[in-house]
C-alpha cells in the first residue's frame, strides 16, 4: 500500500462486480481518470474477476466483500470500517446493490460526500403482473429510496435521469442529479 498525501481527496469507490462488462468498464475508466495528484483512491469490489488486477493497478488498494446481498450486514460494517480506516472523504459506488450497502456504510462511518453511479432503470413494473408486479414495486421504491440518501447521483443517461426523478412512487430529487455519459477508452480501439 503507497502511502497517503494528506492534502488529497480521499475516496472509497465500491462496485458490486470485477467481471467485465459496461458498468465496470465504465467504473475503470474512472479510476483511470482520477488525477493521482488530487485523490487518493481504493476500491471495494465484488468477487474476484478479471478485472480486479486493473482496480488494483489505479488504487492504493483493493479489498472483495460480498456486494450482490443486499441485506449483508456483515458487508455493511466491513464497508464502514474500511471508510474509517482510509478516513475516507467521498464514497463513490456503482450498481444498485453496492449503492445500497456502500451508501448505509457511508452515513454510518460519517463519510462527508457520497455519490451513486447510476446504471440502469432497475425494477420497471410496466407489463408485470401479480406478485412479480408487488415484488417489482418494492424493490422499485428501495431502488429509488436508496439514492435519496446520497449527495449527488451520476446518471449515464438522460432517460435515466428522468426515470430517477418521475417514476411514480419515491423519486430523486433533479437537483442532486448530473447525466454523464459512459467514455469509452480510444487508445483500446488503436
Amino acid at each position: 500500500m503507497s502511502a497517503v498525501v494528506p492534502d488529497r481527496l480521499r475516496v472509497l469507490a465500491v462496485i458490486a462486480s470485477s467481471e467485465i462488462g459496461g458498468a465496470e468498464r465504465a467504473f475503470l475508466a474512472v479510476l483511470k481518470g482520477l488525477d493521482r495528484r488530487q485523490f487518493d483512491v481504493w476500491v471495494a469490489c465484488h468477487g474476484v474477476g478479471p478485472l480486479l488486477a486493473d482496480y488494483r493497478q489505479y488504487a492504493t488498494d483493493v479489498w472483495s466483500l460480498d456486494l450482490l446481498n443486499v441485506f449483508n450486514l456483515r458487508t455493511v460494517i466491513a464497508l464502514a470500517q474500511l471508510m474509517r480506516q482510509v478516513r475516507c472523504q467521498v464514497a463513490l459506488s456503482s450498481l444498485w446493490t453496492a449503492d445500497a450497502l456502500a451508501g448505509l456504510a457511508a452515513v454510518i462511518a460519517g463519510v462527508p460526500l457520497r455519490v451513486a453511479t447510476v446504471q440502469g432503470e432497475y425494477f420497471q413494473v410496466d407489463g408485470v403482473r401479480g406478485l412479480r408486479r408487488i415484488r417489482k414495486t418494492v424493490l422499485s421504491y428501495t431502488f429509488r429510496g436508496i439514492y435519496r440518501a446520497f449527495d449527488h447521483v451520476i446518471a449515464v443517461s438522460q432517460s435515466l435521469a428522468d426515470d430517477l426523478a418521475t417514476r411514480q412512487g419515491l423519486r430523486v430529487d433533479r437537483a442532486r442529479i448530473t447525466v454523464i455519459h459512459n467514455g469509452i477508452e480510444l487508445s483500446d480501439f488503436q
